[in-house]
């Protein structure tokens, strides 16, 4: 028998799943409680969402990123071993950030350290778009990865001025 707290609606129904009579679900009050139970308790999936490190040239910010057609992507995919500053050192010729970005379906539950793995090994050169695809069929799926934020340079030059 599988406990689960249905997560469909704020009723929060405690869910009851019996694995040994063909997954018959109990304790739900609506049919959409019933389908995600026994979804949850057969192949449980979840949407996967993380950072991903961009770099921004300076003075590039209107140069246009090159397609990595290997990766199905738009943006440039950066060898991992890159020489990064933070973006909060605007002297510096590189500027590193963090782009949110989130799986475009949700992955089975058991790929989730494969999807991290391949998120961790991305860096991208901005600027991104919000809905931008970052990585295509990640970890072997077919579900891509995107980015859930518009990131430009950031502009320093304001920061600069009100400082002084």
């Amino acid at each position: 028998m599988i406990e689960l707290t249905c997560i469909l609606c704020p009723k929060g129904c405690r869910l009851r799943v019996d694995d040994k009579s063909g997954y018959r679900v109990t304790g739900n009050t609506c049919p959409r409680g019933a389908a995600y139970g026994r979804e949850e308790a057969l192949h449980p999936t979840r949407t996967v969402t993380s950072t991903v490190r961009i770099l921004f040239e300076k003075n590039s910010e209107t140069a246009t990123a090159k397609t990595c057609a290997s990766e199905g992507s738009r943006h440039d995919l950066l060898a991992p071993p890159m020489p990064l500053v933070s973006y909060f050192y605007p002297d510096r010729p590189k500027i590193e950030a963090r782009l949110p970005v989130k799986t475009s379906a949700p992955i089975a539950k058991d790929k989730i350290f494969e999807v991290m793995e391949a998120i961790n090994r991305i860096t991208v050169r901005g600027p991104v778009q919000l809905g931008d695809l970052i990585l295509s069929g990640v970890a072997g799926t077919d579900v891509d990865i995107l980015a859930t934020r518009t990131m430009n340079a950031p502009d320093h030059s304001a920061q600069t001025t009100a400082l002084k």
